[in-house]
């Protein structure tokens, strides 16, 4: 099955964006969206590119397609598969409001 949208942790440390945003995959990067890999993503009103981290790919999303955001692109670098499922397991089970400065911190030590 084709999976057509991916969780997206943004490189921002705020309290209020302290969770995965769903953007749509781009048929052009379809075979290179994967867990791990860092993305180029239009974030806010102003759909300034951030940069951002996917945490999974899935076939369906919570979120009207319509509605959704794009990719812009993939960045070189990949975050190794035990830095991945430690950042995972952190999101999930930690709800303190540094989750995500940590997880950044985490995320450019992990980039190979």
């Amino acid at each position: 099955m084709k999976k057509e949208f991916a969780k997206v942790i943004v490189d921002i440390s705020h309290e209020k964006v302290d969770r995965p945003f769903g953007y749509r995959i781009p048929e052009r990067l379809a075979d290179s969206v994967t867990p791990g890999v860092r993305v180029k993503i239009p974030f806010g009103a102003g759909n300034a590119l951030r940069t951002g981290y996917v945490i999974e790919v899935t076939d369906h999303s919570e979120f009207p397609r319509e509605r959704m955001k794009e990719i812009d692109s993939v960045l070189p670098g990949t975050i190794s598969p035990s830095c991945h499922d430690t950042v995972i397991g952190f999101f999930t089970f930690s709800s303190c409001s540094f989750r995500l400065l940590f997880i950044n911190c985490l995320l450019n030590f992990c980039i190979y």
